[in-house]
Formats: C-alpha cells, sequence, structure tokens
C-alpha cells in the first residue's frame, strides 16, 4: 500500500490536480448535510435498499425521453436542464479537411498532461480534421484564456473544443463565436448556455449506482464513512447527493461525513486517521469523492483498523490494485473516469459534426458502469503498484460508445 512517504510525495502534485478538478465543478446542487443523520435534496424519493430510485430529468428538449429507457436512466438526476440544440442543423462551410481550436489548461500536472495528450491525438485521429490549433492558458486565468479563443474566431477556426478555466465565462465567448458560426464543444466544465455542447458524465447517477450497490455489498445496515473532497464545489455535492439518494432507502445505514480530504492523500490520511483515533465503533464501509481512495486505505492501515470495502469515485490506479490484491475478502465497489475514453469520446463528436450531423440536445450525458469484483479485472492495468496515483481508465470506446453517441444526433 502507498506508504505515508510516498503519500507526501504526491501532495503537490494532487493539490494542483484538486484545483483542476474543483475548476471542473460547474453545476450547482444544494449542498448535503454534515451530521450524522443528515440527508440530501435526495430525502422524499422513495425505493427500496440497495436500488437507485429516480430523481427525473430536466428535459425541454423532449428528445431523452423519446430515445428511450436507456437514455432516461443515463440523464436520471443530471442537474443541468438539457434542451434542442441550435446545432442541430449545422453544417461546416465548405470542402473539409477542417481546422479545429483547441483550448486547454496548462498541463501542469499529471491528469492535465494525460487529458491533453489524449485529447490532442483524438481530435488529430478524428475524420475531417486537417489541423488541431491548440493554445493553453495558465490554470484559474480565465482572462488569458478568453483572449486565447477570441484570437482562435479571428482566426476562423471551424469548430472549438474547449477545457474551460470558466464555465460561466465561457458561455459568453461561445455565444459570441456562434455569431460566426463556430460552435463550442466544453470538455470536463459544463457551461451554461444553449450554443454550447457539453461532454458530460452524470456524477449524481453515477455515486448513486455505486452507493446502492455498496449497500447491497454491506446487508443495507452499517456506518459509512464518506470523505469530503471539498463540499463547497458541485463535484462533492453531486456525488454525495447521488450516495444519499441510495443510501437514504437502507433504514440501517448511518453516514458520518465529517471528514474533508480536499483533493488531496496526505490531507484525507490525516483527517481520516484522526476520525478513527476518536470513533472506535465498526465501520461498514467508507466511500470518498475523487483521487483519496489510496490515502483513506493507508489511514485505517496505519492505524490499526480492519480496511473496509469503499465506493472509490475517481478510483485511482493504485486504489483498484490495492483492492485487487485484496479482492477475497473486500466487496469495494468503484467508478472510473480517466481521462483517455472521454477524449476519445470528443474525437467522435467532433467527426460527427465535421461530417454534417448536428446534436440533438445541448448536452451529450452518459452515465458510467460500476466497477465490481466481477469486471474489477478490466480496470487495473498489468504491473499496477499500490501507490500508484494516476486516474485509472476506461476501456477504450465506453465512454458515450457509437452506437449510443449516435442516436443524439441528426
Amino acid at each position: 500500500m502507498a506508504s505515508a512517504t510516498n503519500l507526501r510525495k504526491s501532495a503537490k502534485r494532487r493539490a494542483s490536480t484538486a484545483i483542476s478538478l474543483a475548476l471542473a465543478a460547474s453545476m450547482g446542487l444544494a449542498a448535503c448535510g454534515s451530521s450524522d443523520e443528515g440527508k440530501s435534496d435526495a430525502t422524499g424519493l422513495t425505493g427500496t435498499c440497495g436500488t437507485v430510485p429516480s430523481k427525473g430529468l430536466k428535459d425541454t428538449s423532449g428528445v431523452i425521453k423519446k430515445l428511450g429507457s436507456e437514455y432516461v436512466s443515463a440523464y436520471d438526476g443530471y442537474p443541468k436542464t438539457v434542451e434542442a440544440s441550435p446545432w442541430a442543423d449545422w453544417k461546416p462551410s465548405g470542402p473539409g479537411p477542417y481546422t479545429v481550436g483547441l483550448s486547454i489548461q496548462e498541463p501542469n500536472n499529471p491528469y492535465l498532461q494525460t487529458l491533453t495528450t489524449a485529447l490532442k491525438e483524438a481530435l488529430a485521429n478524428a475524420e475531417n480534421v486537417g489541423e488541431v490549433k491548440t493554445v493553453q492558458a495558465p490554470l484559474g486565468s480565465t482572462a488569458a484564456q478568453l483572449q486565447q479563443i477570441n484570437q482562435l474566431v479571428q482566426e476562423k477556426v471551424d469548430l472549438l473544443v474547449v477545457v474551460p478555466n470558466s464555465p460561466d465565462a465561457l458561455a459568453a465567448a461561445a455565444d459570441k463565436a456562434a455569431k460566426q458560426n463556430i460552435p463550442t464543444i466544453a470538455f470536463v466544465n459544463v457551461t451554461p448556455s444553449r450554443n454550447v455542447i457539453n461532454i458530460a458524465e452524470n456524477t449524481y447517477k453515477n455515486a448513486a449506482n455505486a452507493a446502492a450497490q455498496m449497500a447491497k455489498n454491506i446487508g443495507g445496515k452499517g456506518k459509512i464513512l464518506a470523505v469530503h473532497a471539498l463540499p463547497s464545489v458541485s463535484l462533492d455535492k453531486e456525488t454525495f447527493a447521488g450516495w444519499r439518494a441510495a443510501w437514504d432507502q437502507c433504514p440501517g445505514i448511518t453516514v458520518d461525513d465529517s471528514p474533508i480530504g480536499e483533493f488531496n492523500p496526505p490531507v484525507a490520511k490525516t483527517q481520516v486517521s484522526t476520525y478513527l483515533g476518536s470513533h472506535p465503533q465498526k465501520v461498514a464501509a467508507s466511500a470518498q469523492v475523487a483521487t483519496m481512495g489510496a490515502a483513506v486505505i493507508s489511514a485505517f492501515e496505519q492505524s490499526g483498523r480492519p480496511v473496509p470495502p469503499m465506493v472509490d469515485m475517481s478510483a485511482s490506479v493504485g486504489s483498484l490494485a490495492y483492492w485487487k490484491a485484496h479482492k477475497a475478502e473486500l466487496k469495494s465497489v468503484a467508478i472510473v473516469d480517466g481521462p483517455k475514453a472521454s477524449s476519445e469520446a470528443t474525437g467522435r463528436v467532433v467527426a460527427l459534426m465535421l461530417a454534417g450531423h448536428g446534436p440533438k440536445v445541448t448536452d451529450l450525458v452518459s452515465s458510467l458502469p460500476v466497477v465490481t469484483g466481477q469486471n474489477l479485472d478490466d480496470y487495473v492495468p498489468a504491473g499496477a503498484k499500490e501507490d500508484d496515483l494516476a486516474p485509472a481508465e476506461l476501456p477504450s470506446g465506453s465512454f458515450l460508445p457509437d452506437s449510443y453517441l449516435r442516436k443524439l444526433f441528426n
């Protein structure tokens, strides 16, 4: 398992990733409570323990409901209203190949380094793309990114792909680009503009699906120690809302969400260790919002407490490797959402649009498979080490797969 030394060495690297993840939190939900018995905005949903009660979706387009149960389920609980896309009938001007403008944050941490490489490769390999003009703004520098986007528009790129520093600021820039007949695709951070085509995971549904499986694994009873990342950001809020939606159906489950790990493994380890030192009661399961799985495991080990099964969101290679090594005794669950598969999906969206297929809706959304003991081996790379804090990756083509994506386009 990752040692305290390895975790300290990773602090600076993961803190940068934390900033990036916080910037990705653009979809607001009501914050959930922090007491043992606190309830989320999912209170009132009805279902049985081990199931995910439907929260519904906001679909003014009418498209999602017409596509059937697979899509309704994937969008269930998605916080943003899904609208009819103004780009439904868009086609690129003139013959290809076409130029794509890519605006991304400077890759100053491993997550962004992987994301940048994967996005460039996916776009370069997309059919009908001739050139990818890439600009990189400092992390958090909204003004610099907007200036670069405006320059790409002035250079008359055919389409924009943006990982926004500020989704609200991008909305205004995308509206300006739309006046020049240039669509904007937002990747990672959901942007509140009809003129933006958002490629998004359904964080709420991912969390609810994983939590429901964990409820089954622990027999619907026991204390769950749920580790916040940052309670103020939407990624954290959506994750906890999804967890609560499932666990609120189980009278025998209580949740303590007092530890706050700040997306930072050393902080998470300290928080969990402190909790365990003052709470000798049995922990039936743990849960963490993102990137902190290895630290939570390490805290239990070094406290001399049994490592419980975990709801491991945004799982790392190391936390999955630990689980694989202890699969006989751990009934954990995980959600994997590394940047490679979602970059590939972005390339497929670009290819569809440049081929003249416009998106029917503003938001292209998918929930992710729950990793269980039965499919764990599919997500652990060969030679994986337990101290590897890199994000675990989905199998190629599994996020917004072609068969699913194509029905969202004309």
